[in-house]
């Protein structure tokens, strides 16, 4: 037997989730749920606004989403043409870190009609295949980039690929070449890739058995959030940041063919990166998988990495598609170096340490030195090296006479969720201790401040306190001179903290130690409030800055609008009732309106929203959001570090000026500038833009850059006459005109090599990255094209207007035939896969499934619904459901051109006993029950399985056609054309529709209908696809071999092949064809087999018959999904609650061995044993 019966489960759907261990490439169970409190949890009415995502969770908009949506055609020397061609095998190479996300895809056709023809030539195969443009990363205005293209080519004598690398030429003459190469006796291999307005083109051929196209795409910066601390003391908070990454598998349905293509990924993570601990953190990988773009698909989350000496990895393989929609989920948590966004000091240090203006030259790796040399314009050669420099603003304050107001502001979440418990008090009163220790820390701080000459005794000091929950509930305010703060005139008590007037002070008119003393007592007595909503508290810090600056120009009249210096203080335990747009917008207003020079963001709790406290930090400053799971204790390391960050931060923001900065190497030669500046990439935050021309040397000339403020980091892109050594001892940065003396120039090794460099620049001078701005006076046109062009061709990178493609070509072993103009297979399409669908919403989120940029008008679509969501046909046969009971094949049993009817329940009986016998259970003996196999097997696996609304089995079908309104699609996010490429098969909305509308009862008869009809024990009634007339037995049948079920009656023979050149139409006399199953290999490593052995020698190609290979890669594709994917065939089977989590070994060895035969009939019996038992399971 398969397995051991056990109680039915309740719940008729189910949801699936495994986990992978890269160490062992090992799948098991998804951890259950564990049921325990939460310290910080709180025990009150869920509020509006309050999120309940669990910690380090994310929404589904914000997955950083790889799917590839790819359509293929091939072209034959003799055989037609195939319009949708499907790959064999696709790999991915995920390499992910937090500034930059690449794909590499490996996409492998096999040759069907591969065969030596009588003259000694091999049939040959050509590929054209389209690859869709989309976003990958969430918030993001870059496209999918190409940015390296390789080809592989099958040996046949050598049993081995050979590489085709690839160059640049023109897109002309790269389409000439390969024309040529294809159509001609050349004895090589070409391929060709071009970039188009919405995919990227590709060409291969003619290759023998089988070839490869290798693409690599750059998908830009991924979507990063700071994590959430899980420590009770705090340690682990601000330590990291998460990346939460999806592979979308291609899949198929059970009985689709092109489920046989294998699929796997190999994943490259920064080093010491380890993955969101699915024990610690179950409840995010839940709530993410539960979510309305997933919760009908299998998760599979990379439970551990791979530490290796420079990277952390995981990879596993599946020898076909899953049958349902499927994901990779690879959730890092990257540890931030120990200098990111701050400068770690002691708590009890007076004044962080100033930096001054560092000057760092990139110098590339010896390859990339040489392909980054230009020849700039001029007589003979004139050499430049593109250069990239950072430059990094000094933290410190210059002398000025001018006064300024430092603005502290102060938003304190008092939602109603703050009063839960934390220790022994609440969550509240640690933000009222955070508040009072906080402003005391800075308010003592103001006389090594004077001192160190960051304030001045005219400076207006300013404290704005906000109180939240869904409005700005209190608020509170105090404003002095800096001169006027007398600290002999506080006490502050040793213990609790707390300040009051000093008693020789009692007398005295010190109001501003008396208003500090109300402020302390103020704070310390804020209680928890209502639901919460962020943007109030916002607004109406926003909306006070006006009357704040008028008040401290009271204070010091000669204070300057201009003058302000603002810090943000934001502390919250929960969410926000409103998305995070509308957060990020009145952030935004607050930091332009007030001077926003630095802020810090606190959170704590369960609730706390990640995605906008993330967001928010980020528009604040470089800081990360400091987010716990626990409120730390005063005292552990979790609040001192707390503190040192915000401390850190607040004492930049006093130091922040805004500046000019020139940069100059002086001459190279005579009115020769050694460097030119021609585009700088500022930071988010920043505003800057080239100013006139530094002239104050009349020997050369500096680029000057306006609006540079303290700590930006700029990267500038320069051509450099010197080498980067040279450069970065001559290299010169005048701040405000003034040589920086103290500035710290080096030379590191560039970040980016290679195709990355590369298109970095590419990226830089075709204007595609928002951050940069352009020197108008030295990045012209003329010279930019040029630059483009020398970059395009040293790298082998196509420039993204088109004008260039990769060409590669080599000699093959093969002695193959050339494939003629005639046999060339037409362009492949996305036109109709990428169609619009109607949007998908719900109440919180809006995306559609399918939906795509179109140039094409958007109008009502009439869609046949009711049609079985089988691929398009080979040729122009007429297909049927799932490639398998189809109008040609009639039974006698049956009604023209009905589907065969599900069989009559059999007596009732333990599962897996011998099936009565019938006509319709023409099965050998079912395999009988044997071991009680319990243990976790490498191809099956046990689910975690959550309750949920049943669907399938609810089902309406539809009426045949339904109207789909295609207008006022959004097209905004990578999520809504997820299913464009999901199925081979189904890439748009009508065809995912399908392939669930159908049911497994009617799936499974079809498959023991096919089956049945493979191993002739049913009889088969042929009509004409013609004139739709029955072919009598005495009748000669006349047969396509090139079609998917096509047959013509005597009287139409003729007909098809002069309407289809180049088809195959052979007389049957009722008989049947024969067909050699081809081998897999990756199927063939996941079974043991030695890969060295020598291929058997295909069937000759006069005997293909495209029906009965299709029929056979259905029963093949049953087999192995058994193997790989039962688990999902659980689900599939919403019915079957009596299957088990685990195969038994004896069946799986049968299925192995079959698998393995070279007999087709070994095949077809266990694959009618499986239906067969699943016919008897499900009708229970």
């Amino acid at each position: 037997m398969w397995f051991a019966n056990k109680t039915p489960d309740i719940s008729s759907s189910q949801k699936t989730a495994l986990v992978l261990n890269a160490l062992t490439d090992e799948l098991s169970a998804f951890p259950a749920r564990i049921d325990s409190t939460i310290a910080t949890q709180p025990s009150i009415t869920l509020q509006p606004g309050d999120d309940p995502t669990p910690p380090n969770g994310v929404s589904q908009n914000n997955l950083n989403g790889i799917t590839v949506v790819v359509a293929a055609s091939a072209g034959f020397s003799t055989a037609p043409p195939m319009e949708d061609f499907h790959p064999s095998n696709i790999h991915y190479d995920v390499d992910v870190s937090l500034s930059s996300f690449t794909v590499s895809t490996v996409f492998e056709f096999e040759n069907p009609y591969y065969a030596t023809h009588a003259d000694g030539k091999t049939e040959s195969m050509v590929v054209k295949a389209k690859v869709a443009k989309f976003i990958a990363v969430p918030d993001s205005n870059k496209e999918l980039q190409l940015i390296s293209t390789k080809f592989q080519d099958w040996d046949e004598v050598k049993h081995q690929w050979v590489d085709i690398t690839t160059s640049i030429a023109y897109a002309a003459q790269a389409k000439a070449v390969v024309d040529a190469v294809i159509q001609t006796q050349s004895d090589q291999t070409a391929g060709m890739a071009t970039v188009q307005d919405e995919s990227f083109d590709v060409t291969l051929g003619p290759v023998g058995m089988k070839g490869r196209i290798l693409l690599t795409f750059s998908c830009g910066v991924p979507f990063v959030y700071d994590a959430m601390g899980l420590a009770v003391d705090g340690s682990d908070i601000g330590k990291g940041r998460l990346i939460p990454v999806s592979l979308f598998l291609p899949w198929a349905s059970l009985t689709d063919q092109k489920g046989g293509c294998g699929v796997s990924f190999d994943l490259k993570a920064p080093a010491s990166s380890i993955t969101l601990s699915p024990s610690d953190c179950g409840d995010a990988y839940r709530h993410l998988h539960g979510q309305k773009l997933l919760q009908d698909s299998t998760m599979i989350a990379v439970a551990s990495l791979k530490q290796e000496p420079t990277h952390a990895t995981a990879r596993h393989a599946w020898s076909c598609l899953p049958i349902s929609p499927t994901f990779v989920l690879i959730w890092l948590l990257v540890p931030n170096d120990n200098d990111f966004g701050f400068e770690l000091l002691s708590i009890e240090e007076p004044v962080p340490k100033e930096t001054e203006l560092k000057v760092t030259v990139l110098q590339p790796s010896t390859k990339d030195n040489e392909l980054l040399m230009q020849s700039l314009p001029g007589a003979g050669y004139n050499p430049a090296q593109l250069t990239r420099i950072i430059i990094d603003a000094p933290r410190k304050a210059f002398p000025r006479i001018k006064p300024q107001l430092v603005l502290n502001i102060g938003l304190s979440d008092a939602s109603g969720s703050t009063g839960c418990s934390s220790g022994s008090t609440t969550v509240r009163a640690q933000f009222n201790e955070m508040t009072k220790r906080r402003f005391l820390k800075r308010i003592f701080s103001i006389p090594v401040l004077l001192e160190a000459g960051i304030l001045q005794p005219h400076d207006v000091w300013t404290d704005v306190a906000i109180v939240f929950d869904g409005s700005a509930r209190d608020k509170r305010v105090i404003s002095f001179r800096v001169s006027d703060f007398k600290p002999s005139n506080l006490i502050q008590d040793a213990t609790t903290g707390n300040v009051k007037v000093a008693p020789s002070a009692m007398f005295s008119n010190d109001k501003v130690a008396k208003e500090i003393v109300e402020f302390v007592a103020w704070s310390g007595n804020v209680q928890p409030g209502g639901w919460t909503d962020f943007v109030k508290p916002v607004d109406a810090a926003t909306s006070m800055i006006h009357e704040l600056v008028s008040a401290a120009r009271q204070l010091t009249p000669n204070l300057e609008t201009s003058s302000v210096k603002s810090f943000i203080d934001f502390d919250t335990d929960g969410g926000h009732n409103g998305t995070s747009g509308d957060v990020t917008t009145a952030i935004k207003s607050l930091v332009e309106t007030a001077a926003v020079r630095n802020g810090i963001v606190t959170g704590f709790g369960a609730w706390v929203n990640q995605d906008i406290a993330s967001k928010v930090a980020a528009l604040l400053g470089p800081n990360p959001a400091l987010l716990g799971l626990h409120v730390p204790k005063f005292g552990q390391e979790g609040m001192d570090r707390i503190f040192a960050t915000g401390f850190t931060a607040w004492v930049d923001a006093l130091r922040f000026e805004s500046f000019d900065l020139s940069v100059t190497a002086g001459a190279f030669s005579k009115n020769t500038d050694a460097i030119q500046v021609l585009f700088a990439k500022r930071d988010e935050k920043s505003r800057i833009e080239f100013g006139a021309v530094d002239v104050s040397n009349v020997e050369y000339t500096g680029s000057v850059i306006n609006g540079v403020s303290s700590g930006d980091s700029l990267i500038l892109y320069a051509t450099s006459r010197l080498d980067v050594k040279t450069l970065a001892e001559r290299i010169e940065v005048k701040i405000n005109g003034v040589k920086q003396n103290s500035s710290s120039q080096v030379m590191k090794p560039e970040v980016l090599e290679g195709p990355s460099l590369a298109f970095e620049w590419l990226a830089v001078t075709g204007g595609k990255d928002s951050a940069v701005v352009s020197n108008s006076s030295v990045a012209v046109p003329n010279l930019i094209t040029r630059i483009e062009d020398n970059i395009s061709f040293a790298y082998n990178i196509p420039t993204l207007t088109g004008s260039t493609a990769y060409l590669g070509r080599a000699t093959n072993a093969g002695n193959r035939a050339p494939v003629d103009k005639a046999h060339q297979p037409p362009d492949a399409t996305l036109t109709n896969n990428l169609r619009p669908v109607a949007a998908v919403r719900d109440s919180t989120e809006s995306f559609s499934f399918g939906s795509a940029r179109s140039h094409e008008p958007r109008k009502k679509t009439k869609r046949f619904v009711g049609m079985a969501p089988s691929a398009p046909t080979l040729t122009g046969g007429r297909g049927g459901r799932g490639g398998m009971a189809t109008k040609s094949f009639r039974s006698a049993s049956y009604g023209f051109g009905a589907q065969p009817a599900p069989p009559p329940p059999p007596p009732v009986a333990s599962f897996g006993a011998p099936p009565a016998l019938s006509a319709s259970f023409g099965a050998p003996p079912a395999f009988s029950f044997s071991s009680q196999q319990q243990q976790m097997q490498p191809q099956s696996q046990q689910l975690y399985r959550a309750q949920q609304t049943p669907s399938r089995s609810k089902m309406v079908r539809p009426p045949a056609y339904q109207e789909v309104d295609n207008n006022n699609v959004p097209t905004s996010h990578w999520s809504r054309i997820l299913n464009r490429s999901s199925n081979l098969k189904a890439t748009n909305q009508e065809s995912i529709q399908q392939a669930t509308e159908e049911l497994p009862a009617d799936v499974l008869a079809n498959l023991q209908y096919t089956i049945q009809k493979l191993l002739g024990t049913v009889t088969i009634k042929y009509v004409c696809d013609t004139c739709n007339r029955e072919i009598d037995d005495g009748q000669t049948r006349f047969h396509c071999l090139d079609c998917f079920d096509f047959d013509e009656c005597q009287r139409c023979n003729g007909g098809h092949v002069s309407k289809m050149a180049f088809h195959r139409v052979v007389s049957m006399n009722g008989a049947s064809t024969s067909f050699t199953i081809q081998k897999d290999p990756l199927l063939e490593k996941l079974l043991g087999i030695n890969n060295t052995e020598k291929p058997a020698t295909p069937a000759p190609f006069s005997t293909l018959d495209v029906t009965a290979w299709s029929h056979t890669r259905i029963i093949k594709r049953l087999l192995v999904a058994m193997l790989e994917w039962w688990i999902e065939i659980i689900v599939w089977l919403h019915h079957a609650s009596t299957l088990p989590d685990v195969l038994d070994n004896a069946f799986l060895a049968e299925v192995r061995s079959a698998l393995r035969s070279p007999d087709e009939k070994q095949i077809f019996g266990v694959g009618m044993k499986i239906v067969d038992t699943l016919i008897r399971s499900t009708s229970k």
